[in-house]
């Protein structure tokens, strides 16, 4: 009886003693990249063109218009609003020669907040009489009104130049 358990002991050190390096932990040189960025971003733009409001008047009975024009020319309005927030590029590439683990902790927030108003007008342009004035042959001509806004946002971007082992 005393056998069999000696020899059960001396089986199972023997295991343990050439499973233990199987399971032993060897970490070697390690590279940490830690970046952590927050931001907050907020645009507010208003454009406004403006040809209109514009008029002949005319007034009492012996005053008129004839054969007059009124011609107003172009409205354009336009916005262009870009924001980049938190953008993180690696230069050239990362040495990990006899680098073992690669850690990268990478923490980024950001809140943009984009108000953008454009307005163009050409409009309330007019001939009047007042009072029994005559309004003969006077047209109107105006322009074209354009509004445009353009609103790119890139946020939270990263970019890492790894090399593969």
């Amino acid at each position: 009886m005393f056998k069999k358990l000696a020899a059960t002991g001396a089986a199972a050190a023997l295991l343990l003693a050439t499973s233990v390096p199987a399971f032993a932990w060897y970490e070697g040189p390690k590279a940490f990249v830690n970046i952590s960025n927050s931001g907050t971003v907020s645009n507010s733009v208003n454009t406004s063109s403006n040809t209109g409001y514009n008029g002949l008047t005319a007034w009492g009975e012996d005053g008129g218009v004839t054969n007059s024009s009124l011609t107003s020319g172009n409205a354009l309005s336009s916005a262009n609003v870009q924001t980049q927030l938190n953008w993180n590029q690696s230069t050239g590439s990362l040495s990990l020669s006899g680098v073992h683990f690669l850690d990268f902790d990478l923490s980024n927030s950001g809140t943009v907040s984009n108000n953008v108003n454009t307005s163009s007008n050409t409009g309330y342009n007019g001939v009047t009489g007042h009072y029994g004035a005559s309004i003969y042959q006077s047209p109107v001509h105006t322009g074209s009104a354009t509004s445009y806004s353009v609103v790119s946002n890139v946020v939270n971007t990263n970019m890492f130049n790894v090399p593969t082992p």
